[in-house]
Parts: structure tokens; C-alpha cells; sequence
């Protein structure tokens, strides 16, 4: 008999996605994911949104599964990641306000670039956790998340 714990399905639907996407297996269709961030210092510095898979890469780690940067517009914005492969991901955005491609933080860890995470994750102290962010990607055409950032 196999047991199936939360932590393990949750171990195995990362590295699921990990595999999918390094094209090492074929899980499911990929579909069209669009992440629209809203709280934007309008036309200042950049917009970055990350996707991630692992638990143990979220929200801070290099193991990111994609990830877009684009200068800062409007309010709000859309950023749209085609062919997403099925799984689950979290998804980290946060404008860059000063353009130097890192979001900066005090020395307590807060930030001071405006960021938010899928499902509007929060902890009072530092980055949610990947668990709290996670979002499932089915095999529907396309899949919209709105972020605020704070």
C-alpha cells in the first residue's frame, strides 16, 4: 500500500514540473499563464516576475523555472508566460525601483521594493512559503493571477 502524505505530493508535483520543464518528461498540456501586478510606481524602474517549482528555491534562490523583466509603464500591468507546462508553481513579483536587477531589502530581510506572491501570500516577517504562493496550472487554454505589490 502507498501512502501519499501532503509533503510527499507536494515533493513529487514540483519536481514533476522541474522535469517538465527541463523536457525530461511529458506531464500534461502547457498552457498560457498571465500574471497581472497591480501597486506599480508607474513609470519607474522595472517590473520582474518570477516562476518557480521548487520548495526549496522560493522566493529568494537562482532555480528559477522562468522568469520576465520589463520596464514599468502603468498600473497595472500583465506579463504573459506561454506554454506552462501543468504543475505547481508560486510566482514572485516585485518592481525593481532603483533598475539594478536585485530587489532590495533592509538588513531584517524586509523589502523595500515594492513585492508581492501568488495568492497574495504574506508573512508579518520575511517571504511567505512556497506552500502558502502555490498555485496549480491545470490543462485549461490559459490561467490569469493578479499580484499586488506592497
Amino acid at each position: 500500500m502507498l501512502l501519499l502524505t501532503r509533503h510527499t505530493l507536494w515533493r513529487f508535483a514540483a519536481l514533476a514540473g522541474l522535469c517538465t520543464g527541463l523536457g525530461l518528461t511529458s506531464i500534461g498540456q502547457a498552457e498560457t499563464l498571465t500574471v497581472e501586478c497591480k501597486g506599480l510606481h508607474a513609470n519607474q524602474g522595472y517590473l520582474q516576475v518570477k516562476l518557480f517549482t521548487l520548495h526549496d528555491s522560493f522566493p529568494n534562490g537562482e532555480r528559477i523555472f522562468a522568469k520576465q523583466t520589463r520596464r514599468v509603464k502603468s498600473n497595472p500591468m500583465r506579463v504573459v508566460f506561454p506554454q506552462v507546462p501543468e504543475g505547481i508553481y508560486a510566482i514572485q513579483a516585485f518592481q525593481d525601483l532603483d533598475g539594478d536587477g536585485e530587489r532590495d531589502t533592509t538588513i531584517a530581510g524586509a523589502s523595500t521594493d515594492p513585492v508581492g506572491y501568488s495568492n497574495q501570500a504574506r508573512k508579518l516577517i520575511g517571504a511567505p512559503d512556497f506552500n502558502d504562493a502555490a498555485i496549480v496550472i491545470g490543462d485549461d487554454e490559459s490561467m490569469l493571477v493578479t499580484i499586488t505589490l506592497d
